[in-house]
């Protein structure tokens, strides 16, 4: 059995691999501010006047994150994404220190952290506060930690890795996968001695006590998010979906980084004390086929194969058999982030982000808002609107948050958290409506008009482009009457 390195990092590498951090925040600081919000921080932003301990589609951890970054600097896009640049950073090292305790030394540490530093899917997530962003720390950590307790560390490890799973469920359910892939590790292979020990069980009951608020909240609220999830599975199942989740693997890893993650997983699965990992991350793959789960469910386990990876590849260089000398594989690195930055970063003037939409779609979305906002307020000015009511959470936020300048009236929608906001009153009359079609007006109102569709200057064809704006002169029935029947999740 081999023996990992555990001894600390010495002065001048660990001040280079928080340097490769404090270069990662910087990068993603300095694109903070280009085009504009994204969908979901807008919702995340119309949540905070709503705080609980859970909403339909996800538990409140990045409600707080916005609720805080609101607060001290109110309607400011690049204070939001402050923390999930400095949360990637806090990845990147997390990385190095992860290198090391798999026996790297000082070339595999800085590559181990500058792999995942080069991983477009780290940037894109760092770009944006999502639960993406912080459910990627959390993973780290706790990986971090099972490396440790795998390799003989501590087992009193095990309430530590308990918290951080605790906190992790307060951001995202998706933790679970993670849980279930390190058992299903410990399971199939020797390191199931492990669970003899009280120490993970110890761990497992904190995570639970500490992930309870929002148990009851599920419970007073008749389990909401099971609905959700549901409804996630519906719309990602099926073979398309297996090979997209496979195929988005390679731009993830900005294509160059496939090699050592794959070299990585290969030692990983061969290691004795390390094969739980493999082995589990296996397991949780093909879950995923399965139950037609996002691609980018599995990428914090690339914190761990690009560092292992880089780990072989310095015992090719110190035994001379290796290929490419650490330099030419940092410049391929940097290279790799140049090329596929337009994919995950806004590096490129707006009308050109729909040549990237196939890959990343996200950045479509953080164009266009403000401009909803002024074509609505454009028709408020002619109807004198009740309420705006839309399609999507994405264009209610932009409606509450950009709104009130212009003077639109609040929003109402029944997607997700803002159906179970409630419904506008009933003399909320008339209704601007967004992004529903001819089939649902002549249900819901007696006399409407179609005034247009949803444009950006830029022309990106994202999800609300080209979709209708009416107005609902008169209701059929009351909002409070029809609101039970207008709820979706997804």
């Amino acid at each position: 059995m081999r023996e990992m390195k555990s001894t600390p990092l010495d002065r001048t590498t660990g001040l280079r691999l928080l340097g490769i951090g404090a270069l990662v925040v910087v990068v993603l600081l300095l694109v903070a501010a280009r085009y504009g919000y994204h969908r979901d921080e807008l919702y995340f932003v119309a949540a905070t006047d709503q705080l609980a301990w859970g909403y339909v589609d996800q538990p409140p951890f990045t409600i707080w994150v916005a609720w805080l970054a609101d607060t001290i600097a109110p309607g400011s896009v690049v204070m939001l994404r402050v923390l999930p640049a400095l949360t990637i950073g806090a990845v990147v090292i997390l990385a190095g220190l992860i290198t090391r305790r798999l026996g790297g030394g000082k070339r595999a540490v800085l590559l181990g952290a500058g792999a995942v530093a080069a991983s477009g899917v780290f940037l894109a997530v760092g770009h944006l506060l999502s639960t993406t962003t912080f459910d990627i720390l959390f993973w780290t950590i706790i990986l971090y930690l099972f490396v440790r307790i795998l390799n003989g560390s501590d087992p009193r490890l095990w309430v530590a890795l308990g918290a951080v799973a605790g906190f992790g469920l307060l951001n995202k359910h998706m933790i679970l996968l993670l849980l279930f892939g390190l058992g299903a590790g410990l399971l199939l292979t020797s390191r199931r001695r492990l669970l003899v020990s009280k120490w993970p069980w110890l761990g497992a009951l904190l995570a639970l006590l500490i992930w309870s608020p929002n148990l009851l909240w599920q419970v007073e609220n008749d389990w909401p998010t099971i609905e959700m999830l549901q409804s996630l599975q519906d719309n990602n199942s099926g073979l398309g979906a297996a090979v997209e989740f496979v195929a988005l693997q390679l731009p993830f890893l900005s294509i160059v980084l496939v090699p050592p993650a794959v070299i990585g997983f290969r030692r990983t699965l061969r290691d004795e004390q390390l094969r739980a990992i493999a082995v589990g991350f296996s397991a949780l793959v093909l879950l995923m086929l399965i139950i037609g789960g996002k691609g980018y469910y599995i990428v914090p386990y690339y914190a761990v194969f690009l560092p292992m990876g880089m780990v072989e590849m310095e015992e090719r260089w110190e035994a001379g058999s290796a290929r490419f000398s650490p330099r030419t594989v940092g410049i391929v690195m940097v290279a790799a982030v140049v090329a596929m930055s337009p994919f995950f970063l806004p590096v490129v003037p707006e009308s050109a982000v729909g040549l990237f939409n196939a890959v990343n779609p996200e950045l479509g979305e953080t164009i266009g808002w403000e401009e909803l906002a002024g074509q609505v307020a454009g028709v408020n000015d002619v109807v004198g609107a009740g309420t705006v009511f839309t399609g999507s959470y994405g264009e209610a936020g932009a409606i509450d948050l950009f709104g009130p300048e212009r003077g639109l009236p609040p929003a109402s929608s029944g997607h997700n958290a803002y159906w179970m906001w409630g419904p506008p009153s009933d003399d909320a009359v008339p209704v601007i409506v967004l992004g529903y079609y001819e089939s649902w007006m002549n249900r819901g109102c007696t006399r409407w008009e179609y005034v247009g569709k949803i444009t950006n200057e830029a022309g990106i064809d994202n999800e609300e482009f080209g979709l209708p704006i009416a107005v609902c002169h008169e209701m059929r029935r009351p909002w409070s009457e029809v609101w039970p029947e207008l709820a979706h999740y997804n």
